[in-house]
């Protein structure tokens, strides 16, 4: 039996290994260039899962009313240590989902 996949957004520490001209956009062009340069980076797999990570309280909160669960409402650390240095590939269309993206921290 195939058991339901449910999404939850988490913040996730990343570094991301790029040009100087990509940098460039990142740090200073438009969110059309940004968007583009992101999902170059990420589909050649040059990011790397190494920092502070977590999933926000009130993510937590919003799932919790979604799926009637009853999770402790406070900021959930996830535990990437195993990832350092794993590389992340995704399609080019991640950029383009709508995304819940909790509070700034």
């Amino acid at each position: 039996m195939k058991q339901e996949l449910r999404t939850i957004w988490a913040r996730l520490g990343i570094s991301i290994h790029a040009t100087q001209a990509e940098m460039d956009t990142l740090m200073s062009g438009n969110a059309p260039n940004k968007a583009a340069v992101l999902s170059k980076i990420f589909s050649e797999g040059r990011v790397e899962i190494d920092g502070d990570s977590y999933i926000p309280e009130n993510v937590i909160s919003g799932y919790n009313l979604k799926y009637g669960t009853n999770y402790s409402r406070m900021e959930a650390d996830l535990e990437t240590g195993r990832l350092d240095g794993k590389t992340i590939r995704t399609g080019p269309s991640f950029l383009m989902r709508q995304k819940n993206r909790g509070d700034a921290r």
